[in-house]
């Protein structure tokens, strides 16, 4: 067994499981596997590694598994390479496909969950088939090393500023120390690192090891002398790894000194958008650059550019500082009409209490807007209202407060926010970060009268998941405080709540159970399913949650229990954005709905695309069109659906494919996400359902 900070490898002679603190897991099968000592160097960012000899390798794929040949060319099975050789190939999971490497020096990668690189040198076999594992085979023994990033990233290091704007422009130039390189492939998640964490005393005191780390990028990023400026600067410092100064002049400027560039932005409130737009379009041009090698993968968005006559070819070796001066030289509006918004964004109270939640807001990657600054616009991209009400979904917008009066800025909160989240909710994730689990456990606790068949059905709808996802699930019925106190103190990952709460807190069959009498509170998030339930809330952050949603349903005394958000929460997607589907999906939404704590957390990485997609049939029945939304944090990455179609997009941005009603129910075996069509959800192992109300 080897053991890293983030994650764990184990290996036997037929299977190599790997295990981060989140509990997040792959699985290899392995024949003729002989752990050796010396391996490869895999040049890539990684949180530990194995090298041994082996026969095969197998892993049931889900995605793509990408083949790249270090040392020459060799001929790829698209049809496209079927007569000229390619130095890299990917082979999709819903393709039937068999790739014979002659022998040469390779690098194979993978991602789910983990980031894999699998490297050796010689001859060997590729063989996939949809339904069975993706098979790595070799003609002998043969000398592997794999690697593995974990997705999932853990502050290391914590620095210390003066309450000042010159303590705090120091921390913003240290933030970026935790990504690990200046060039494109910064973009992608393997190369960001959690930033530093901040605390706030009476001088600032940056560790060493940060200092070292910290990329000396020839980005300058100066900023008038408050306390606004500097907040909604703050992303866009993080991902350049500009140096941030502070200075009299009226306005931002951003710099390159030896480059004798310079790019003045408006004063506020201008300076706020201007912001976000600047860092969408420096983080979007950088991911479309990283993929200039990889023929494969062609989003629409790159199409649309060149034909614009914006190549990006010769950035893909230039440093940070030469890509940012090419892109200012750029249309601005020819950009931005291209690339999709960027998708989550947070409002924060501009002081010295919300400086220490910086870095976390950084790590999920969310634009920061001023309060009562933030636009409200929304998205109209696709020819169903349905998938446009879901793509405005996805763009996440949160309330951040640091104060003392959170009741009262709850109720005060932008309306356009999907959660209002508080220090001690990031507190508290990091705290679940660094807990190892296998297995997501959810009660169900029944505080009120409901019938038996509702109860089972409950139960029966959180268990009923795949193989790969199924949870622990237990009831707690019509509890006493005793038992519903040793609930909250044995924990668990999602917590249903159904049955009355007011100020004092939950009601039990023997009285009241106020949150801040638990002793031990780690339930991670929770679903208060009643008619008053924010001041509970509220202090079950401050005891130990993460996020959770108080939905007062129509009819509080229904004997229907929905299931929707933690069914959402289960599959991935953030409590946040669960409890927005239920609100704007659902055939019975909630009469009022509050999510509170850090509303982005979710069970699955953050940019992992977590989508619904959304069916239509039209033509009396003859075609369908099927729209999937993804539902990432972290804008990183593209999707795209081979079963359905062949177009590629970024991951904030919808598809949309038009098929025959015949050829769409074919596929619908081969769609691992929810369908959402006439009204609900449609869970994968019931896909099947929809062929005969589609037809």
């Amino acid at each position: 067994m080897i053991d890293s900070n983030l994650l764990s490898i184990e290996s036997t002679d037929t299977t190599l499981d790997v295990t981060d603190i989140a509990g997040n897991d792959l699985s290899f099968g392995l024949t003729g596997w002989d752990p050796i000592e010396d391996g490869y160097d895999l040049e890539k960012p990684i949180d530990g590694h194995v090298s041994g000899r082996l026969s095969e390798l197998r892993y049931p794929l889900q995605n793509v598994f990408w083949v790249e040949r270090l040392d020459g060319e060799f001929y790829g099975t698209d049809a496209n390479h079927d007569h000229e050789p390619v130095q890299s190939t990917e082979v999709n999971a819903g393709d039937t496909t068999r790739l014979a490497l002659p022998a040469g020096q390779y690098l194979c990668r993978l991602e789910q969950s983990f980031f894999v690189y699998i490297r050796f040198d010689g001859s060997a076999t590729i063989t996939n088939r949809p339904g069975s594992s993706l098979v790595l085979s070799f003609p002998h023994p043969t000398t592997v090393s794999i690697g593995f990033k974990t997705s999932l990233e853990y502050p290391r290091h914590e620095l210390t500023i003066e309450p000042t704007t010159r303590g705090i422009a120091t921390a913003l130039s240290h933030m970026s120390a935790s990504i690990s390189t200046i060039s494109v492939d910064r973009v992608h998640r393997n190369y960001r690192g959690y930033p530093p964490l901040i605390s706030v005393g009476e001088e600032t005191v940056v560790p060493p090891d940060v200092v070292d780390a910290t990329p000396d990028t020839g980005i300058e990023l100066r900023v008038p002398d408050r306390l606004e400026f500097l907040f909604p600067a703050a992303p866009l410092a993080y991902y350049l790894g500009a140096t941030v100064t502070i200075t009299d002049e009226p306005a931002p400027v951003l710099a390159i000194p030896n480059a004798d560039v310079s790019y003045e932005f408006d004063p506020l409130p201008a300076f706020e958008r201007q912001s976000i737009d600047m860092l969408r379009r420096v983080f979007f041009l950088d991911m479309l650059t990283s993929w200039v090698p990889d023929l494969e993968l062609s989003v629409v968005e790159a199409t649309t550019l060149e034909d614009a006559g914006i190549d990006l070819k010769p950035l893909f070796d230039a440093p940070i500082a030469s890509r940012l001066e090419h892109y200012l030289s750029l249309p601005a509006a020819t950009i931005d009409s291209v690339l999709p918004p960027w998708p989550y964004r947070m409002t924060v109270e501009p002081n010295v209490e919300c400086v220490a939640q910086l870095p976390h807001l950084l790590n999920d990657m969310a634009a920061i807007e001023l309060p009562n600054g933030g636009s409200t616009e929304t998205i109209v991209s696709t020819e169903s209202p349905v998938a446009d009400e879901l793509h405005n979904i996805t763009r996440m917008r949160g309330s951040l407060s640091c104060s003392n009066t959170m009741a009262t800025d709850l109720e005060a909160a932008d309306e356009t926010a999907s959660f209002v989240s508080m220090p001690s909710a990031y507190e508290n994730r990091l705290r679940y970060l660094s807990e190892e689990r296998q297995l997501y456990s959810v009660v169900v606790v029944f505080a009120r009268s409901l019938s038996e068949e509702t109860k089972e059905e409950v139960i029966e709808r959180y268990a009923r998941r795949d193989e790969i996802g199924s949870p622990h699930v237990r009831r707690l019925d019509d509890p006493n405080r005793s038992q519903l106190h040793e609930a909250f103190r044995e924990g668990a990952d999602f917590l249903q709540f159904v049955g009355h709460a007011d100020d004092d807190g939950l009601h039990c069959r023997d009285g009241v159970l106020e949150p801040a009498s638990l002793s031990t509170n780690n339930v991670q998030l929770f679903q208060l399913e009643t008619t008053d339930g924010s001041d509970v809330a509220l202090n079950l952050i401050e005891t130990g949650s993460v996020a959770g949603v108080v939905a007062t349903p129509e009819s509080p005394d229904s004997d229907r229990v929905p299931t929707l958000i933690g069914e959402l929460v289960l599959y991935g997607q953030s409590i946040a954005t669960a409890a927005e589907c239920r609100r704007r999906l659902s055939p019975t939404p909630p009469s009022t709905q509050t999510v509170v704590g850090d509303g982005a957390h979710r069970f699955s990485t953050k940019w992992l695309p977590r989508p619904i997609h959304v069916l239509e049939p039209y033509q009396n029945g003859e075609r369908a069109r099927m729209t999937v939304v993804p539902f990432s944090i972290d804008p990183v990455g593209a999707h795209w659906y081979p079963n359905l179609g062949a177009e590629k997009r970024f991951q904030p941005a919808v598809l949309s494919y038009d098929l025959e009603t015949a050829d769409l129910i074919d596929s619908l075996d081969g769609i691992p996400h929810p369908i959402y069509f006439a009204g609900r959800c449609y869970w994968p192992e019931e896909h099947q359902q929809l062929a005969f109300p589609v037809a």
